[in-house]
Order: C-alpha cells, then sequence, then structure tokens
C-alpha cells in the first residue's frame, strides 16, 4: 500500500512540474494598490491555496457549530434521562 501512494504522489508531482513548465507565461495582476507581474502557474497555486483555505476555515466554523448542537442535546438527553429516572422510582399510586 505504500507503494501505491509513493507511485501516485510521484505522479501527481510530475504531473503539477509539467503543468508549472507548460503555463510559465507571464500574466500582469492589476491590484488596487498596483501591479505585480508572474508565472500564470504560481498565480493558479496562489488561487487554489487560498480556496482551500476558505473551504478549511467553513468546514472549520461548521463542524464547531455542529459540536456545540451537539452538546446541546446531551444536555438536553441527560435531563430527560434524570426525569425519566426520578418518574420510575414513584410509586404508581402519585402518577
Amino acid at each position: 500500500m505504500r507503494i501505491f501512494t509513493l507511485i501516485i504522489v510521484l505522479i501527481m508531482l510530475l504531473l503539477g512540474i509539467s503543468f508549472a513548465v507548460l503555463n510559465a507565461d507571464l500574466v500582469t495582476i492589476k491590484y488596487y494598490f498596483g501591479i505585480a507581474h508572474m508565472p500564470l502557474s504560481l498565480l493558479l497555486a496562489i488561487v487554489l491555496i487560498v480556496g482551500v483555505l476558505i473551504g478549511l476555515l467553513t468546514t472549520i466554523f461548521m463542524f464547531f457549530k455542529a459540536k456545540a448542537g451537539q452538546l446541546y442535546l446531551r444536555k438536553q438527553l441527560h435531563t430527560v434521562q434524570k426525569e425519566l429516572a426520578h418518574l420510575r422510582k414513584q410509586p404508581l399510586e402519585e402518577r
């Protein structure tokens, strides 16, 4: 399995290098505060990394929101279980 993973990583590395070589042309990027010249492959890599970071931040936010909801539901479950245990201890006449 390690050899298979190594082969996949090497193939991806070779594809990335060939992509960078094929897209080595300079592009002009006009910011609000200036202009930058960089290779197209570098620009695409930067955009990919920024997209991955935005996706990770969104995923982390959703994860913590789900964890908070889970904690709330666990507290509710604990309360209901305590109430049920209390009701089971009472004699039938009082119900």
